[in-house]
């Protein structure tokens, strides 16, 4: 049996891993466009006190011990389920069954280019004594708009420490709550916290582009570069341009079955299916698990997500975090999440 796994998070490489140590897939293929674990679509803790808080996981460095499977930096760009191909950038792949685990929006893409080039630019005016004073607006109302602003601004903060230039974070939104997925508590801590943090947040807000690389907030004109707009109803290309594969339910997501089949043969996990949680790490893990077992044991019981564990980090020493309606926040929630992001950690690496 060939399984190909398409993707690089932490699902995939779960995926594979157990796979291979299952001994019953004679041949593993992992395709991704990256040669490293993808942690976060927008990941700011490489700028964290100036450096990486830890090494990006190397694919070939998690694999190097499992010869079963060949890793391919390589883009996806159709599937053929009638005969079973994967058409590639740089080859075409045969697989009995597929694992995909992509859950990047393209905006989450293209706002990480934008944050790497207004960090390098005000890394380089800091370095040559130029004062910057600016602006730089999170468009979102999810947490991960809440945990790029909050990174940006400490990442910000850290580097300007001893200068006289300023950086202004704001998350705005055109609906009329923030975090939705989150109770009225927790809400109200977040957004008490990221005031403290000098995070200022608006709804309702009145957001289109003017054209000639501006857009407007309101009433206010603002370069395109300093707007960063998190799409939360965009999904993986892959998804969308394959309709006859993938059908797609309301929120952008794709319908999958109790058993986490998109269709036949091709299973889906993490956010892109929408299930309840599937945007924790843990819920994550937990579906690349089960899909192994439903294809090394062909396991018939459906699909049951993990109890949900909420965790929003407002910058790297003060996070939410909500389990069964019990919450804990401030500095012991921040050391409960860093330990949970060893444990998961450890289990891509396990």
């Amino acid at each position: 049996m060939h399984v190909v796994v398409i993707g690089s998070d932490v699902g995939a490489v779960r995926a594979a891993l157990e796979l291979s140590r299952s001994g019953g897939v004679q041949q593993i293929t992992l395709i991704s466009e990256s040669d490293r674990v993808q942690r976060n679509a927008i990941d700011i803790d490489e700028h964290y006190d100036g450096t990486k808080r830890t090494p990006p996981l190397q694919l070939k460095g998690i694999f190097a011990d499992f010869p079963g499977v060949q890793c391919m930096q390589d883009t996806v760009q159709t599937i053929e389920a009638a005969r079973k191909l994967i058409r590639g950038n740089k080859r075409t792949y045969h697989y009995d069954k597929m694992i995909i685990s992509r859950n990047t929006p393209p905006s989450h893409v293209q706002a990480q280019k934008k944050l790497s080039a207004l960090m390098e630019v005000l890394t380089d005016d800091h370095a040559k004594g130029q004062h910057t004073d600016t602006e730089v607006i999170i468009v979102g109302d999810s947490v991960v708009a809440v945990e790029v602003a909050s990174a940006y601004e400490y990442a910000c903060r850290r580097l300007l420490v001893d200068s006289k230039s300023r950086v202004r974070v704001s998350v705005v939104t055109s609906h009329s709550t923030f975090l939705p997925e989150l109770s009225r508590e927790g809400r109200r801590h977040i957004l008490s916290e990221m005031k403290r943090q000098h995070i200022e947040s608006a709804t309702n807000v009145r957001i289109r582009e003017s054209g000639r690389g501006t857009v407007m907030i309101n009433t206010r004109k603002l370069p395109e570069s300093q707007v960063i707009s998190l799409d939360e109803n965009e999904i993986d290309e892959l998804y969308s341009s394959q309709p006859l594969l993938f059908e797609l339910r309301a929120m952008r997501r794709v319908m999958v079955s109790p058993h986490l089949e998109a269709y036949t043969d091709i299973y889906v996990i993490g956010e892109a299916t929408g299930i309840d949680g599937a945007s924790s790490p843990i819920t994550h893990l937990d579906m690349a698990d089960y899909v192994v077992d439903r294809i090394v044991s062909f396991t018939p019981l459906p699909y049951s997500p993990p109890s949900k564990l909420t965790m929003v980090a407002v910058g790297p020493q003060w996070v939410y975090l909500e389990w069964f309606g019990v919450y804990i926040k401030g500095r012991p929630a921040a050391w409960a999440h860093n330990i949970v992001k060893r444990i998961i950690r450890r289990k891509v690496l396990a």
